[in-house]
């Protein structure tokens, strides 16, 4: 028997980092930033003290990362209903995603839904919700053959259960989520700064 061996790694990086300089309110962009930090510090390995790897979770595809900032500039710019969720609002979750190009949206659902923090699940819910209505306007554009940037489709199948994960890893550091709503940068609500 032979095992192919898949390597995943993040794509499109700078036309992500050019959406994010392109947004002009700081609040989003800086949200949206940090996102965009959380993703791409999961293709780097993280050694334990003895030096052995620690696993984490990887998308099952090369991730395309101009998709994803694309799925989080809606939902992060919206940061009164971020802070509405903060203060407890419950969001409903939105379908499960069948199309091809939205792989593992199952394993997406049982991660939004093993979140105990009532908080953060609502907010991965949202993130989750934001995704699966960008697939939905994909496949609505694709049978009237309008394309526009705004829908286009990730250029590898996008895994929504890694969305999930990154969004869940993010989502739960509420304190840096508030910072950044105060209009504080990364680096000052993160400490980085100090």
């Amino acid at each position: 028997m032979t095992h192919r061996s898949i390597s995943v790694k993040p794509i499109n990086e700078d036309v992500a980092d050019a959406i994010i300089d392109a947004i002009l309110e700081p609040v989003p962009r800086n949200l949206i930033r940090v996102a965009f930090g959380r993703a791409r510090d999961r293709f780097v390995y993280t050694l334990t003290p003895t030096g052995q790897k620690i696993p984490r979770r990887l998308p099952a595809e090369s991730f395309d990362m101009a998709f994803y900032v694309r799925i989080l500039l809606p939902f992060f710019s919206m940061p009164d209903y971020i802070r509405r969720i903060l203060a407890g609002e419950t969001v409903s979750p939105a379908p499960i995603v069948r199309t091809p190009m939205a792989i593992n949206d199952d394993g997406a659902e049982r991660v939004r839904c093993a979140i105990s923090d009532t908080i953060c699940h609502n907010l991965v819910t949202a993130a989750l919700n934001e995704a699966r209505t960008q697939f939905v306007a994909i496949e609505t554009t694709a049978e009237t053959t309008i394309d526009t940037e705004l829908v286009a489709p990730p250029c590898m199948p996008f895994d929504m259960e890694f969305f999930a994960t990154v969004m869940e890893e993010y989502l739960s550091l509420i304190w840096l989520l508030e910072r950044l709503l105060e209009g504080q940068s990364p680096a000052q609500a993160s400490g980085w700064d100090e």
